[in-house]
C-alpha cells in the first residue's frame, strides 16, 4: 500500500504484507479519514468478505473491523459514516433468518448491533448528523420502505404513511 503526493509525484511506501498469503486480494480500497478500509476473505473457507482498516501511517498492523459471524453480501451491505469513523455493516450474525444492521469504529474494536427485531434491515446509509443510519427495512407484512434507526428505535417511512416502533 502506497500514498503519493499528486503535486510533486512522490510516493511513501506505508504498508505491506509481511505474509502474502493472509492478505493475498485488497478489494474495495477506500480512504476514510486516518485509515484505509478494504474488503478480502478473512479465511480461503469464508463465505464473504470481511472488512479490515489500517492507519494511513502504516504504523499499525491492519485490524478485522467486522469481527461478527455472518454474511456480508456485498458492497451495499457497508456503508462509512460521513466524518469516516464509523463502519456500518448488514449482517445475518444472530439472526440467520433475518439481516440487520451492526456498527464498529474504523480503528477497530467490537462491532455493536444497531438494529433488531423481526424484520429485515440492509443497505444502511448514515445520515449527515451521525445520529441516525437510514436502511431499507421490511417484515413479514411490510415490503422494504426507509427505515431510520436513532438509539435502536426506528421510523419506518413509506409513500401512505409515517409510524414509529420500539
Amino acid at each position: 500500500l502506497m500514498i503519493a503526493d499528486v503535486a510533486t509525484g512522490e510516493a511513501m511506501d506505508v504498508w505491506h504484507p509481511e505474509d502474502g498469503s493472509a492478505f493475498g486480494n485488497l478489494n474495495t480500497i477506500t480512504w476514510a479519514g486516518d485509515v484505509f478500509i478494504w474488503t478480502q476473505l478473512a479465511k480461503p473457507t469464508d463465505e464473504s468478505n470481511s472488512y479490515y482498516a489500517m492507519s494511513v501511517s502504516g504504523k499499525t498492523a491492519p485490524v478485522q473491523l467486522t469481527t461478527t459471524v455472518g454474511l456480508i453480501e456485498d458492497a451495499t451491505a457497508a456503508a462509512l459514516s460521513k466524518d469516516g469513523k464509523t463502519l456500518y455493516y448488514c449482517t445475518n450474525t444472530n439472526d440467520i433468518d433475518r439481516r440487520h444492521i451492526w456498527s464498529v469504529p474504523t480503528t477497530g474494536g467490537t462491532p455493536v448491533q444497531v438494529t433488531t427485531g423481526d424484520g429485515i434491515e440492509n443497505v444502511p446509509a448514515p445520515l449527515a448528523t451521525g445520529k441516525q443510519v437510514a436502511v431499507l427495512s421490511s417484515d413479514a407484512k411490510r415490503p422494504f420502505s426507509v427505515g431510520i434507526w436513532p438509539d435502536r428505535k426506528s421510523t419506518r417511512l413509506n409513500s401512505s404513511h409515517v409510524s414509529e416502533s420500539r
